[in-house]
């Protein structure tokens, strides 16, 4: 089977329309390809051939639909996308716990693949473990919930970061050391105030070029503040809710269920790692923080140490 390579063709206009149309296209695809593997006998190759075409067509859906959430202009066209990730998140979760899907995977013979082949099929079978497909009906049916429920907040945690737009208030004065275009574009209002946004345009060439160090340290506060405190509601029961998740497939919390399929390994060796890197790496990082502080030091010689503002850029 030969890839299709054929460049995505965007749309000139209508974005909002197009993003709904393509990821219903692919988890359409997904649907049928399910169907196909449910509905008949195939042969070792063919069953992963089509297990691989599912999983193409669900990173498709996927795609699409996070980055135009994450990233378009039109508010619009970021709400249907967001729409359509959950409604791939929704059949991604149901696959998972289909257990006729997982039947058919389950009977493939070992014997008629390739070292690849077995691995992606070992990988599969663990996936669907992990989904809950040998739990009761009760516990899939909770499951279900959860992921559903985990997406709508992980969007709204995301969304709240990324259309929290803050400002900090400027003197002129206080643009010193930024490009003449960059000034030219942020004039005085009428208070005589220069506003500066946490929009990537203006917080990250202020952060890079900006010499006032009190407005960096404005800047960055402002920055680090966005979507508090509505966020931290938020955060809290996506918490709660991937505890009671790894919990219901019998693991003693989220990071041990997590760190399972992750190079880690087990929840508890994560703080273990943290420790040994942070002792790893004590001497180097004082020696780099006596050069920062140095430097800033030539711009306010009355500087005891070295901050957030100053480790940023």
């Amino acid at each position: 089977m030969t890839a299709d390579l054929t460049p995505l063709a965007l749309p000139a206009d209508d974005w909002e329309a197009w993003v709904a149309d393509r990821c219903a296209t692919q988890l359409d695809r997904v649907r049928d390809l399910v169907a196909q593997l449910t509905g008949g006998s195939h042969d070792a190759v063919t069953t992963m051939a089509r297990w691989n075409d599912v999983n193409l067509a669900m990173a498709n859906a996927f795609a699409v639909s996070s980055l135009l959430a994450n990233v378009h202009p039109d508010e619009a066209v970021r709400s249907r996308s967001e729409l359509a990730e959950q409604e791939a998140h929704r059949l991604h979760t149901e696959l998972g716990l289909d257990r006729d899907l997982y039947e058919v995977l389950a009977a493939v013979d070992h014997a008629e693949l390739d070292e690849g082949g077995r691995r992606v099929l070992a990988l599969a079978l663990r996936d669907f473990r992990r989904a809950g497909v040998d739990q009761d009906d009760e516990t899939r049916e909770r499951l279900r919930r959860l992921a559903e429920r985990e997406t709508e907040v992980a969007q709204a945690f995301s969304k709240n970061i990324r259309d929290g737009v803050l400002h900090v208030e400027l003197d002129p004065d206080q643009l010193d050391g930024l490009p003449q275009d960059y000034i030219d574009a942020h004039r005085p209002g009428d208070d005589g105030k220069v506003r500066i946004s946490t929009t990537s345009p203006d917080y990250v060439p202020y952060l890079t070029f900006g010499r006032d160090r009190a407005a960096r340290a404005a800047l960055v506060h402002a920055y680090l503040n966005r979507a508090w405190p509505e966020n931290d509601g938020l955060l809290r029961e996506l918490r709660e809710l991937r505890r009671d998740h790894a919990q219901l497939l019998g693991y003693a919390d989220w990071p041990s269920y997590d760190a399972e399929v992750k190079m880690i390994g087990k929840g508890d060796a994560i703080p273990e790692f943290i420790d040994r890197i942070a002792e790893a790496a004590d001497e180097s990082g004082r020696r780099d923080l006596q050069v920062l502080l140095d430097r800033i030091r030539k711009d306010h010689p009355d500087v005891e140490s070295v901050t957030t503002v100053d480790r940023l850029f």
